[in-house]
């Protein structure tokens, strides 16, 4: 499949690797394709193709929005709104506020009645897109160790048949997928972004990931 990641922070990173080792034909959108780390990326990874935010939305089949939350909007509108009509697009970005933490924990710039894949949804009407991966970090998204085995992502969506899609990608990068329902169920999964970065930031240990687990 052709996947497009926006977003070359080091979540973008992660995603594009995992992509690739599986064996996908995709491109990392970034505006800086000169930095250190990105060119690592590409001699660490040769197939990988790293391009402009535009190009990389333009050729995926698939997108993946890999950028901070305060960003997600206005990165899908330099991206040009039409390269994602009739695609899926994972949104992995967390509605976080450029506010300091109160006593660790990280303030939201949404509200109880609109997430932000609601949002990114009403610029994107033709787009179907899918919240995942948001409540983990970035070094544990592509088949961590998990003690216990396997963690739990938590997706949420409108259209059945991407939601789909996405669920056989997280199985094959390790993970548990977990319908909760249309796009308003992202109002309940994207504070557990919020959840993990409070939780690592009182303990310092960013290496745990959330389990759904049945009687």
């Amino acid at each position: 499949m052709k996947v497009g990641v926006i977003g070359s922070g080091t979540v973008g990173q992660s995603l594009a690797k995992a992509f690739v080792s599986e064996g996908h034909d995709v491109t990392l959108g970034t505006r800086n394709p000169e930095k250190e780390d990105i060119l690592a990326l590409k001699n660490e990874n040769p197939s990988l193709t790293i391009d402009t935010p535009t190009q990389a939305a333009a050729s995926g089949e698939l997108i993946v929005l890999a950028v901070p939350g305060l960003a997600a909007l206005e990165s899908i509108k330099q991206a040009g709104v039409s390269n994602f009509e009739g695609k899926i697009l994972i949104d992995v970005t967390n509605p976080i506020a450029g506010e300091a933490p109160v006593n660790g924990v990280p303030k939201l710039f949404t509200t109880a009645d609109e997430s932000l894949l609601e949002s990114i949804q009403k610029l994107l009407p033709s787009t179907k897109v899918v919240k995942a991966l948001n409540s983990v970090g970035a070094f544990l998204m592509y088949k961590p160790a998990l003690q216990g085995g396997k963690g739990t992502i938590f997706i949420a969506g409108n259209d059945e048949d991407a939601k789909a899609t996405v669920t056989e990608i997280l199985e094959s990068f390790g993970w548990d997928a977990e319908n909760v329902g249309k796009a308003e169920a992202a109002r309940a999964i994207e504070p557990l972004g919020q959840l993990y970065v409070a939780r690592g930031m009182l303990n310092n240990d960013w290496a745990v990931a959330l389990k759904l687990v049945r009687l």
